[in-house]
């Protein structure tokens, strides 16, 4: 993985935005915001990243970020890679782990979502399933083997979201926790048109991990061709759409961000 977008949510409103992109380069990262940051009211930057026309550069992972990160030194650190279905990875790899856990804070309004992995026609996205604080119970051990299917259904009537979608198991049927917001929209739309080439499944269950990283899933989907996973993808463009590459450097001011 080599791309992330940051989403923030207005309090008011609670729609999610993408304000900004978070690179990895030769030689470091780099964090770009992106249109959608012009009109979020009320987001003011990340740390003190203030300045939204900035293309900022650190040759380590922004402490922003990398402090959503359980540190490598910490006992637990193994189970979290575990818990994420990275323990076969020989490297420790931030974007890649940011990616999965989202680098979900109960103190803030933000959230990180992956670039797509699309390989030929095919679509993978692996995810925790959210929500499961107001889910019963919170063993799903006897709900789902790991490696099953889990099925999705549209909560129309969830009064946060209309386009909800929630997961459950089949045998017997429970309710698994929903789709990340950020991308449900999307499935909805593919299901209706092409509902054999969407499938969610079972990665593992985490018995011992916090119930935010309890259940594992990835979701599938064949034949990507006319598929758009975000609602505007306007919103994803960069902020300065003259800026293609971190090679014109030039056209942009750079900014040297690991203290931020």
């Amino acid at each position: 993985m080599t791309s992330l977008y940051v989403a923030w949510q207005n309090e008011l409103s609670r729609e999610w935005v993408p304000v900004a992109k978070l690179s990895r380069l030769d030689g470091g990262y780099q964090l770009r915001y992106t249109k959608g940051a012009g009109r979020a009211i009320g987001f003011s930057g990340l740390g003190r990243m203030a300045a939204l026309d900035r293309v900022y550069f650190s040759p380590e992972l922004f402490p922003f970020f990398s402090n959503r990160i359980i540190s490598k030194s910490r006992p637990e650190f193994q189970s979290y890679k575990r818990w994420l279905g990275l323990e076969e990875q020989p490297t420790d790899d931030p974007l890649a782990i940011l990616g999965v856990t989202g680098g979900l804070r109960a103190t803030d309004s933000l959230e990180l979502i992956p670039e797509p992995n699309v390989k030929g026609s095919t679509l993978t996205l692996d995810f925790f399933s959210r929500g499961l604080r107001h889910l019963l119970p919170a063993d799903f051990s006897g709900l789902i083997a790991e490696g099953s299917q889990a099925y999705l259904m549209l909560d129309v009537q969830n009064q946060f979201d209309g386009s909800a979608v929630v997961l459950r198991s089949d045998d017997p049927k429970s309710l698994l926790g929903y789709l990340p917001r950020y991308f449900s929209k999307a499935v909805v739309k593919e299901i209706q048109r092409n509902a054999a080439g969407v499938k969610v499944v079972l990665r593992r269950i985490n018995t011992d991990a916090p119930l935010d990283m309890r259940l594992l899933f990835q979701l599938t989907v064949s034949n990507t061709e006319n598929l758009s996973l975000f609602d505007d993808d306007a919103d994803f463009q960069p902020w300065d759409s003259s800026v293609e590459s971190f090679g014109k450097i030039g056209n942009w001011d750079a900014h040297l961000a690991s203290s931020n």
